[in-house]
């Protein structure tokens, strides 16, 4: 999320806070992250190195399976075009997950 005013917007269906209920804002902008915060102070996360970010990419990818020879590179390059965002390093993965499964049917 970039902007306060769109954490507002997405927030404002959901006046009452109740036990259980939970939203997790993801930001890299320090003001929307206080902004958004209720009870619990923001955590900051680093950023994952290229060869961390290989290694969550073929866990979510391809589970207990490495990432197959023929697309080592192809994997090598995504991660490292995800810059260390381990959010956008799973969302691809799960990506190809989905996309493996499918073309194995």
């Amino acid at each position: 999320m970039w902007d306060t005013t769109t954490w507002d917007k997405l927030t404002r269906p959901f006046p009452k806070v109740e036990k259980g209920c939970r939203i997790i804002l993801t930001t890299q902008e320090k003001e929307v992250a206080l902004h958004g915060k209720l009870y619990t102070d923001p955590i900051n996360l680093r950023l994952l190195r290229s060869e961390r970010s290989l290694e969550l990419f073929e866990k979510r990818g391809f589970g207990k399976e490495s990432c197959p020879d023929e697309l080592l590179d192809v994997g090598k390059e995504i991660a490292q075009n995800c810059k260390g965002l381990p959010l956008v390093v799973d969302l691809i993965a799960g990506v190809v997950a989905r996309k493996e499964k499918i073309t194995e049917i």
